[in-house]
């Protein structure tokens, strides 16, 4: 918890000082992935049938690069809530990709314990511990149900996501997803991934301050 207080403080005062106010946000959602994602997947463990919804992957990425060439403090703001944020249950916030992420995980921790569970896509249901063409089905079906898993494997997931921070959390989820034969473009994220974001935030911001200097008659000489 130190570690990601002192990560967040020094975002902040840089995206202040950098005027990329999107860097805030953009560190807030990717702690908010394990924070308010793990939260919500344990609310739905009575139930035990989880939605994977491609296309909500997809839309919070969009958005997440949206945010990173926000010019205004005022318009990300504005943005980050609604589309991204605390404001949206939709597929694709950070609360439903967080969970999605626990569900990954889950389904790691079933195939090494050799415990079934179930996909289900439309009326079709596909039972065991290990799916060689989990990737194809993402990909053809944009969304799936998983069900059914053992108290056991939930159990042993949240004990495993709850040992992450919010940072070694994103490697946990990308490892898994590779054990699983997941491509980077069916993932919420990836270090590599946040890193790009990260230096277009700041680049963005760069270029923005850059424009406003020339605005007010400084000359550049880059």
């Amino acid at each position: 918890m130190l570690f990601e207080t002192k990560y967040k403080d020094r975002i902040f005062t840089f995206s202040k000082r950098k005027s990329a106010y999107c860097l805030n946000y953009l560190w807030t959602s990717i702690f908010n992935l394990r924070t308010e994602g793990l939260a919500d997947f344990v609310t739905r463990k009575d139930s035990n049938i989880f939605e994977i919804d491609i296309n909500g992957i997809k839309e919070y990425n969009i958005n997440i690069n949206k945010l990173t060439k926000m010019r205004l403090k005022k318009e990300a703001e504005e943005f980050y809530p609604k589309k991204i944020g605390w404001e949206t249950l939709a597929p694709g916030g950070e609360y439903a990709n967080g969970r999605m992420m626990c569900v990954f995980v889950t389904m790691y921790i079933a195939k090494i314990m050799k415990s079934p569970y179930a996909i289900l896509i439309g009326n079709k249901k596909i039972e065991g511990y290990e799916f060689s063409e989990l990737n194809s089905l993402l990909s053809s079906n944009k969304k799936i149900k998983v069900m059914n898993f053992s108290r056991k494997v939930f159990d042993e997931a949240v004990k495993l996501i709850q040992k992450n921070d919010r940072l070694s959390f994103i490697k946990l989820y990308e490892d898994v997803c590779n054990s699983l034969g997941i491509s980077e473009e069916n993932m919420t994220m990836t270090r590599n991934r946040f890193g790009r974001l990260q230096n277009q935030a700041v680049e963005f911001a760069k270029e923005e301050r850059k424009k406003r200097l020339v605005s007010k008659g400084y000359v550049s000489f880059d």
